[in-house]
């Protein structure tokens, strides 16, 4: 299939930042896009499919349109509001409107349809004011702005008054007061204020049962409050306002109410809210409430009284209304125990409420399934992703798997689930690494070891533990029986000491009881769990870890770049420069860590190295707007020389070169740099540039060149400062010719950091290649040649 294979992306840090449709998609915020996303029909797997992109900041709050199946609503840090509609083709979103007003970052937002015409928009801004937009024909008619002071409105929420069909918006404040706001001649007026939570309220949602509204906030003093807003006759609405003294003798003493009167069509209508419950047993502060989504069959209507919530606690609590004892029980609980990660942000039922589904700081998802016959929860996965700028990618020797570095501090492993249908579906299984600095490069060694560099000063290198080989068999269907063999001895995991950096081998329970020694009960204790489907991401936390097997010490600054040799024998790495004594580049062996040479050639930050298909040659970019290349001399062993580079005075680029690529054959080699240029150059003899170089229309950032030829040209895959990535051929004819431009919802929309070719899998045609970039995301595309 050509395409999106596989996108990996986390969920912003937001409370508001993924909303579940009733047709079982889920949206997210992720960096400054919204990515979609197709759980599965059981909830044992799903993908995210698409992202859309259109803000130019951070993407705070997403939210489906009450009302329609096929819109949904997005607020940024940019403080605009988009409006997103289904286009042509199947999960492809465009915006249809792009609502400007506010002064500050937009940082909740709801939408409800009135109509097949008309739609009302509401947003939350921290420039203190609430904003209620109103659209016809998806055409702005008029914004309403309601000030809240020095304060704001963290949550808002849409619904009509009962028996009315009169809007009704919810906001929950930092004033501690849940306000009420009612449409009056077109303006939406406060109509009431509740009080009685003691800290800001997070979160605020509404739903309706037979002829009343309940509605539920949550609030950071830890309690949960359900309201209930009722309609009310002229005769209750008079005695709601007598004292106890004033009441008539056959009138009960009952819980003072909250009225309100709403007049529509010159008649007024009077409602009453009292507090129905108050709910506690998180331990801190609660983001979120959501209610079960209405079971609807026709014209048949059911509320289920049930209600989520979610806690930064780690815990999420479903209650249930006990109608024989009256009273709201916390039927179910699922979280995690123990661990020093944060709690979950946003709380969402799926559409009949057969699972629940969390986000949390770190912008992973943790999902819940009900199985009905063992009438228990159990946990699913989604996939998940990096919640900082990607900045490096390598493939497995044998492309069965891909690693990817982030600044978030983590090297994780991608692999293609096989599922029980035979499908193939990629996910996350495996987090080697969980450092203490943001990692920066990474490379594949042999098939079952890697080696990384970080903001620091040496570089690491990783060997796969038995457990991984083990649970790679079954997740991925790969015959890993003789590798298993071999490796009867390696160790079954690893574990991070407290106050550590390294990953330490754990071989058996007493490795285990040696690392915690001097260990507190948030250090994760490592469980050989044995997986044949994606682990869930408590497990890639606490039972994913790689251990260390080597650190190669030498150079001055921080660590940018790495490469390894097609035999793994030798590893290449350079660190930021901005001297010529400090950009050198160290050859290693692999297998002993010694270093074997220390090669000058370029005077500021080398930025990528790449090796030739032989491995007789080395290729380096850098930010002073030059290139070398260095050769192995057969008769000197270990020992390389430069054999070409150019200088200030035959260089062709005028800005940094962030990346290059060899040819398949080593007759050329591809430079990439920020001055929109992309040369091609001959690897032999004087090294001149090829006439007609690539001219894009942004800088070009990331570069790769597929492993075979088609039809006797090259194909190579630029990645450009935008988030764009083109396809081209190339040969010494015809020189560079488009071949294709990936649509917007494949492509990324911020800096591609990195391409890597999958190797061993292109071929007549068909071509599978990966990318990363600074929206935090990682990307497999297939294209097929024709």
């Amino acid at each position: 299939m050509d395409g999106l294979e596989y996108l990996s992306a986390a969920c912003n840090r937001s409370p508001k930042s993924a909303d579940w449709s009733p047709t079982n998609y889920i949206i997210y915020g992720s960096c400054n896009g919204v990515a979609l996303c197709k759980p599965s029909d059981d909830f044992r797997g799903g993908r995210t499919i698409a992202s859309f992109a259109s803000h130019t900041g951070r993407v705070n709050c997403v939210k489906w349109v009450r009302n329609s199946e096929h819109e949904f609503v997005s607020g940024s840090v940019d403080k605009t509001v988009k409006l997103w509609k289904e286009t042509s083709g199947a999960h492809n979103f465009q915006v249809s409107i792009s609502l400007e007003g506010h002064q500050h970052a937009v940082i909740s937002l709801d939408a409800i349809r009135l109509d097949e015409s008309n739609l009302l928009i509401a947003s939350s801004s921290t420039d203190s004011t609430l904003r209620i937009w109103s659209l016809t024909d998806d055409k702005l008619t008029n914004c309403q702005s309601i000030s809240f002071g020095d304060g704001f409105a963290f949550d808002l929420c849409f619904h009509f008054l009962p028996q009315l069909q009169v809007p009704l918006l919810a906001a929950g404040g930092d004033d501690l007061f849940v306000h009420f706001f009612a449409q009056q001649g077109g303006e939406f007026v406060r109509v009431m204020k509740l009080p009685g939570h003691e800290d800001w309220i997070r979160g605020v949602d509404i739903c309706r049962t037979e002829n009343f509204l309940l509605i539920a906030s949550c609030s950071q003093d830890t309690f949960i409050r359900i309201w209930k807003l009722d309609a009310i006759s002229r005769e209750e609405f008079e005695i709601s306002k007598l004292s106890v003294h004033e009441l008539p003798a056959n009138r009960d003493i009952s819980l003072a109410s909250n009225d309100f009167t709403v007049i529509l069509n010159e008649e007024k209508f009077h409602f009453g809210i009292t507090l129905e419950s108050v709910l506690m047993a998180h331990e801190n502060w609660v983001y979120s409430v959501r209610w079960h989504p209405p079971r609807i069959h026709g014209d048949v209507y059911h509320q289920p009284l049930c209600l989520l919530s979610s806690s930064m606690d780690k815990t999420m609590v479903m209650w249930n209304y006990d109608a024989d004892c009256a009273l709201w029980v916390d039927k179910v609980t699922v979280g995690e125990v123990g661990g020093s990660t944060p709690g979950f942000f946003g709380c969402l039922f799926s559409p009949n409420g057969d699972a629940m589904l969390a986000h949390g700081f770190h912008g992973s998802f943790h999902l819940w399934r009900q199985n009905k016959a063992e009438s228990r929860w159990e946990t699913g996965f989604l996939t998940g992703g990096h919640f900082g700028s990607v900045d490096d990618i390598a493939w497995d020797v044998d492309g069965r798997f891909l690693y990817s570095a982030s600044v978030d501090q983590t090297t994780r492993l991608h692999a293609p689930w096989k599922r029980p249908d035979g499908q193939l579906e990629w996910h996350e299984i495996a987090r080697c690494q969980v450092h203490g600095y943001d990692v920066s490069c990474v490379a594949a060694v042999s098939r079952h070891s890697f080696v990384s560099g970080a903001d620091e000063k040496l570089i690491r290198v990783f060997s796969a533990p038995l457990s991984f080989l083990e649970n790679l068999g079954r997740i991925c269907g790969y015959d890993v029986e003789e590798e298993c063999k071999a490796a009867k001895d390696m160790p079954q995991g690893a574990s991070v000491p407290a106050l550590g950096l390294s990953n330490k081998a754990v071989y058996s329970e007493e490795d285990q009881d040696e690392l915690e020694t001097f260990a507190d009960d948030h250090v994760p204790r490592f469980v050989a769990a044995k997986l044949d489907r994606p682990p869930t991401e408590e497990d890639l936390m606490q039972n994913t870890l790689w251990p260390e097997i080597q650190k190669l010490y030498g150079h001055p600054y921080e660590i940018f770049t790495v490469a390894v040799s097609p035999d793994g024998k030798l590893i290449a790495s350079a660190c930021k420069a901005t001297k010529a004594e400090h950009a050198a580049i160290f050859l290693w062996d692999a297998e002993s860590g010694r270093k074997l040479a220390e090669m000058e050639s370029h005077s500021l930050t080398v930025t990528e190295l790449r090796f030739s298909h032989r491995g007789d040659r080395l290729l380096s970019v850098s930010r002073d707007r030059t290139w070398s290349v260095f050769r192995y001399q057969q008769q000197a062993p270990s020992e390389w020389s430069r054999e070409a580079r150019t200088d200030q005075t035959n260089a062709l680029h005028s800005r940094i070169i962030w990346s290059c690529a060899w040819m398949p054959d080593d007759q050329y080699f591809v430079t990439a740099s920020r001055d929109k240029k992309v040369f091609v150059w001959k690897a032999e003899n004087d090294y001149q540039a090829c006439p007609n170089p690539l001219s894009a229309v942004e800088a070009v950032t990331a570069v790769d060149v597929a492993p075979t030829r088609f039809k006797d040209r090259y194909v190579v895959v630029i990645g450009l400062e935008n988030g764009r990535i083109q396809l081209l051929t190339w040969n010494e004819q015809q020189w560079f010719v488009p071949l294709a431009t990936l649509p917007d919802r494949d492509n990324h929309h911020l800096t591609v950091k990195r391409i890597r070719f999958r190797p061993k899998h292109c071929e007549n045609g068909q071509l599978q290649f990966a990318t990363c970039s600074e929206d935090e995301s990682v990307r497999i595309v297939n294209v097929t040649l024709k």
